[in-house]
């Protein structure tokens, strides 16, 4: 049999890949994708391969596996250059730093308050007045809030509010 006494033929997806030299598999791809007619010969299914490869060599037609892929890929790409722009705004911060920075707040929120009663006893301790007593607390303990927020101007705030209570040592200006 001639190839060309064939070409309208009907041929089976197996017989086609046999003269094209691709596997049953591909071209049932074909027909799915809409490339070659299901029930169409030979002569229909070549041009209609002949066609595709061509227009996918020059360019014109994609397959939309590729396609989406494709377009996820930049989709990602964008994505990632949009939030690297906003971190470097400081519009968007990492989950890592952020933990770090919240550690460091946690440890100075828990010295400044932990160090409240060590501040307020000898304060305390050297007056009846009992309206005195609880505004040196208070004070105090406004103190150590405000340092909590205003870190590391808290550190400076909290000496200057300690010398409010205490006469200067011998040394200390």
């Amino acid at each position: 049999m001639v190839l060309t006494d064939a070409f309208d033929d009907v041929v089976t997806q197996e017989q086609f890949g046999d003269v094209v030299g691709i596997v049953q598999q591909a071209v049932s791809g074909l027909i799915d994708r809409g490339i070659l007619e299901r029930g169409g010969t030979l002569g229909e299914w070549l041009l209609g391969y002949c066609t595709h490869l061509r227009q996918e060599a020059a360019g014109r037609v994609i397959d939309p596996e590729l396609l989406a892929s494709r377009r996820r890929r930049e989709s990602a790409r964008a994505e990632a250059e949009e939030l690297e722009l906003a971190r470097k705004k400081g519009a968007v911060v990492l989950s890592a730093d952020l933990e770090i920075a919240m550690a460091a707040r946690m440890a100075i929120s828990r010295e400044s308050l932990g160090a409240v009663p060590a501040r307020c006893a000898p304060l305390v301790a050297a007056t009846a007045d009992m309206n005195l007593c609880e505004e040196i607390i208070a004070r105090e303990i406004a103190g150590a809030i405000a340092s909590i927020v205003t870190w590391p101007d808290g550190i400076r705030d909290a000496q200057e509010r300690r010398s409010l209570y205490l006469a200067p040592r011998a040394g200390e200006d």
